[in-house]
């Protein structure tokens, strides 16, 4: 991945991606394997990642009838988890397929990469998955704390609500203890929420 040339400088270093990068970066980060990687910016302090779908071909959300018309295109950034204690930004260069089924209300919609991005997502896929794990084990103010320390910035009441999106955890037998975490998103307002454990003797 060699300089970009003039364009680089001390504050900001552009490198174009080989086919050997690729590979590399698909080692370093596998959730990035389906994308095409194009350069990497490093602005000292952030690193950004410049990255467009492989696929030639997109299903619509709505029918689920696959598409190979491009209509437009964009970009969106999506925050990634941080490498070397720095936050890491992924910009996909999304396109904008039209939906090939006349009955279909979406007459165009968005490509999404698998594993990286998700609708009206601002972060990626692995780093929503970490945030809320951190939440479940140390509640909003700890997580957040803790995401700090490894370079991601957030707030606690985003943490808490990732925790309230996930699914309860499936009850294969009658719990012998019940435990209840109770926090507040807003003032004046309350939310509960129950987990299973055993006893300390099972």
């Amino acid at each position: 991945m060699p300089p970009a040339g003039p364009a680089s400088s001390p504050a900001r270093a552009i490198w174009d991606v080989s086919e050997q990068g690729q590979a590399l970066l698909a080692v370093l980060f596998p959730h990035l394997a389906g994308l095409r990687v194009h350069r990497i910016e490093d602005v000292t302090d952030a690193v950004i990642i410049v990255a467009s779908c492989r696929a030639e071909a997109a299903c619509c959300p709505r029918c689920g009838q696959q598409s190979a018309r491009v209509h437009g295109g964009y970009s969106r950034m999506v925050a990634d988890g941080a490498a070397g204690g720095r936050p890491v930004l992924i910009v996909l260069l999304v396109r904008r397929f039209r939906c090939r089924n006349p009955a279909c209300p979406a007459v165009t919609f968005a490509e999404q990469a698998a594993g990286v991005s998700v609708r009206y997502r601002r972060r990626s896929v692995p780093l929503l998955g970490m945030l809320a794990g951190f939440g479940l084990e140390l509640a909003g103010r700890a997580a957040t704390r803790l995401a700090g320390t490894l370079g991601v910035a957030v707030h606690p009441s985003t943490v808490l609500r990732l925790v309230m999106a996930l699914p309860d955890p499936p009850v294969t037998a009658a719990p012998q203890v019940t435990g209840v975490d109770d926090f507040a998103l807003a003032r004046g307002t309350c939310t509960a929420r129950w987990w299973p454990t055993r006893s300390p003797g099972t």
